[in-house]
């Protein structure tokens, strides 16, 4: 299923602190998927910081499980405060690095 993500805010087109300190302004996107549209916000990290400069994001979406997996061109470790368990609605960034 095509899925796209669109930066739906424009206040923030590049962080105006260095990644992963501390902003006031909520970076939000949407997520479409067919007829399906979500509102995201993306937290304060490096690796969200990556992900908003690479938008508009657009990709294959694959289910795997209770999931919904998608590419996205940017290439990240894994964060210091990463979580192996998530809650339902969580959007996660997986590196095969």
């Amino acid at each position: 299923m095509p899925t796209n993500l669109l930066r739906t805010s424009n206040k923030a087109e590049k962080p105006a602190t260095r990644p992963g300190s501390k902003r006031s302004v909520k970076r939000l996107a949407q997520l479409t998927a067919g007829r399906v549209e979500l509102r995201l916000q993306l937290l304060d990290t490096v690796t969200a910081d990556l992900i908003w400069r690479a938008l508009p994001l657009f990709s294959i979406a694959e289910t795997w499980g209770d999931s919904i997996h998608f590419e996205c061109p940017i290439r990240a470790g894994r964060e210091r405060t990463a979580r192996l368990n998530v809650s339902i609605g969580d959007v996660c960034y997986w590196s095969e690095d």
